[in-house]
């Protein structure tokens, strides 16, 4: 059943038309889910433009509302100004449309109010209520103050209250208006309202709206029982609370799949809006039930229409059968009388049986004539088979010659070869040694050169230390004749010094009058005593010096006997590296010339080479062609050998094709 031509036609069929089915109904699938989504995503957006504009819309109400009761405060403070009474006041209120009007003194206590003429409150009495909040008017902390609507404690009555402060001395004005007309707005533009309105007008889809407050609070939702935010939109929450763009999520509600919406207002609460997405789980389950009855469909009829088809194929199967069970019967032939491909097919199959039993015939008559000819074949190639065995055993023996000669050549060239080899590295070390020889020359001059440069500077430094050793000996001289000096100075120090004591003894005889010339004499003694101390001072360095001198003239003659012998050996090795370096030449002329000759060697070896292998190049190719002709004729004789066995096997097969198509009916 599975390798039928039937199966092999129905299933690719039915399967491209399931493929085709299911990604026609994917696309639709596809297609509506991304229009619900952007209907979804607009409805959102109107959804919060509507909530945008009716907070807007209250604003705007409260704000008028705001400034004209201000106004109506600052007119009735300039009336309080002017001066008034109840009944002025009260008509004024009734006439404006004011509720209520209160006006304080300095202390906040009620002076006058249209809710009656013997009416007090104290507006300073109870800190932190609705009325003690105006208490900033007086103080000077506000200039107008404006309170949202709410609740009174004491009547349950929603107001909104608006003050300011005297015209010119410190009281309270406060204006109060019932909030009913707040309260009718919210309930025409309010949350509750609002909501009830977009899910009835703007979508069938939309299963719930609501509008969620900055502590995530349910303020008001078009589902009573959506009192509280379900865990699985917090998230949602969280994300549209840190965005402007609306955020989405799938989820449940009611046991209903939906679509959450949510987006931030100005105002900063949240609105959410739940859209039903019925509408792609119904085309869901139709689309899986359409892919299933259009498969069904198919198959249904592709069996009739392919067993309609493949009906005369069915008989032609049968009549092939009927014609292979009659053993080689090619008389019977294919019913043809169809104009179809199976029609054109069978006709086509007669006229191949047709040609079939002429091959058939013709075969029978020429198997006789293949075995006779393939007997004489066997025969000549027996004959042919000899001659080519007596050929192969003389090309051989010429072979085996051409080989032994290639042989003799190979180790004559691979002798004359190394013979080459050895000239080149003699030739590589001469020319070594001639470099190296170039250089020993090179450095050889270069220390000659060193040398009569080093006995020129000894040269130099032994006449340096002759005028230096001069120079010390000339300062031995000058420290003798200091020496000399120092002597005198002293001498002179003592006789000043007698003389400064005489002096001394000359002016205690005088007494009284011999004083000054007593100090006179005390200075001069101890200027002596100072210039001999210095003279012995200078006697002591000057002895140092003289010791210093004596040493520095026995180094520098000790140093000028070397500088002598080194200038005698300089000299000495000068001579020598003059007879090195002639040696050396005289070497490396005797190298050239032995390099030349080892070149020359080298030359006529390498020619040499190149004779030998010219001629084992020749031996080579003539051994080539020897072996190209042996193995020419060990073909040859294969040839020839297996020749004669297809012959043989053509005799057997002209006898087994003679015996085969005697099968067959012609």
């Amino acid at each position: 059943m599975l390798g039928t031509l039937r199966f092999k036609i129905i299933v690719p069929i039915t399967i491209l038309t399931a493929l085709v089915i299911i990604c026609i109904s994917t696309l639709v699938y596809n297609q509506t889910a991304s229009t619900l989504e952007s209907q979804g995503r607009a409805t959102a957006e109107l959804t919060r433009i509507s909530f945008e504009n009716a907070l807007t819309a209250r604003k705007t109400a409260e704000d008028i509302m705001n400034k004209e009761m201000i106004g109506q405060a600052t007119m009735t403070s300039l009336l309080m100004k002017k001066g008034t009474n109840f009944n002025e006041i009260t008509d004024l209120a009734k006439r404006a449309g004011i509720d209520e009007f209160w006006i304080t003194d300095a202390t906040g206590k009620t002076v006058l109010t249209n809710v009656g003429p013997a009416v007090h409150l104290d507006f300073s009495a109870e800190p932190g209520s609705q009325a003690y909040a105006f208490m900033d008017l007086i103080s000077g902390k506000q200039k107008e103050m404006s309170q949202a609507a709410q609740v009174r404690n004491f009547d349950g009555q929603v107001f909104k209250y608006v003050g300011v402060p005297g015209w010119n001395e410190p009281r309270i004005v406060q204006v109060g208006r019932k909030g009913q007309m707040l309260t009718e707005l919210d309930n025409q533009i309010g949350a509750s309202p609002l909501l009830a309105r977009i899910k009835s007008q703007l979508s069938d889809q939309i299963v719930l709206a609501a509008l969620i407050n900055k502590d995530g609070k349910v303020v008001a939702a078009s589902e009573k029982s959506f009192s509280q935010i379900p865990p699985a939109l917090s998230t949602l929450m969280n994300q549209a609370s840190s965005t402007t763009t609306i955020k989405e999520k799938s989820d449940y509600y009611q046991n209903k799949k939906v679509t959450y919406y949510a987006a931030s207002l100005s105002n900063g609460q949240k609105m959410v809006v739940a859209i039903s997405n019925e509408v792609l789980t119904r085309i869901f389950t139709l689309s899986i039930a359409s892919v299933l009855i259009g498969i069904v469909l198919v198959i249904a009829f592709l069996i009739w229409l392919v067993s309609r088809t493949l009906r005369p194929l069915h008989v032609m199967e049968q009549s092939l059968l009927m014609l292979a069970d009659g053993k080689g019967d090619l008389t019977k032939r294919l019913p043809d009388n169809t104009n179809d491909e199976i029609g054109r097919t069978a006709r086509a199959f007669n006229q191949m049986l047709d040609h079939i039993q002429q091959l058939i015939r013709q075969i029978q008559q020429s198997s006789v004539q293949v075995a006779a000819s393939s007997e004489q074949l066997t025969a000549s190639a027996e004959q042919t088979r000899s001659a080519s065995e007596q050929i192969a055993s003389i090309v051989q023996e010429l072979a085996a010659q051409s080989e032994q000669q290639t042989k003799d050549m190979e180790t004559g060239a691979h002798d004359v070869q190394n013979i080459s080899k050895g000239m080149e590295g003699i030739s590589q070390t001469t020319g070594s040694i001639l470099d190296t020889i170039g250089v020993t020359v090179t450095k050889a001059t270069e220390g000659n050169n060193a040398i009569h440069q080093a006995v020129t500077q000894m040269n130099s430094i032994n006449e340096t230390m002759a005028t230096l050793a001069k120079g010390v000996q000339t300062l031995a001289d000058r420290s003798n004749q200091i020496n000399e000096i120092i002597e005198v100075i002293t001498g002179i120090s003592a006789q000043t010094n007698l003389l400064a004591l005489n002096a001394a003894i000359e002016a205690a005889r005088a007494g009284e009058h011999g004083r000054g010339f007593a100090i006179v004499s005390d200075e001069v003694r101890k200027l002596a005593e100072q210039s001999a101390h210095s003279a012995q001072k200078i006697a002591e360095l000057v002895s140092g010096i003289q010791q210093e001198t004596a040493q520095t003239v026995q180094f520098m003659t000790t140093a000028i006997s070397e500088v002598q012998e080194g200038i005698t050996v300089i000299h000495t090795a000068g001579l020598s590296f003059t007879e090195i370096e002639q040696a050396i030449r005289q070497v490396e002329q005797q190298t050239a010339k032995a390099t030349h000759a080892v070149q020359t060697i080298q030359d006529r070896s390498r020619h040499a080479v190149a004779s030998i292998q010219t001629a084992h190049d020749l031996i080579e190719q003539a051994a080539s062609r020897t072996e190209q002709i042996s193995a020419a004729t060990e073909e040859q004789l294969a040839t020839f050998e297996e020749t004669s066995a297809s012959a043989a096997s053509l005799s057997r097969m002209a006898g087994d094709l003679e015996a085969s198509v005697k099968k067959f009916v012609v």
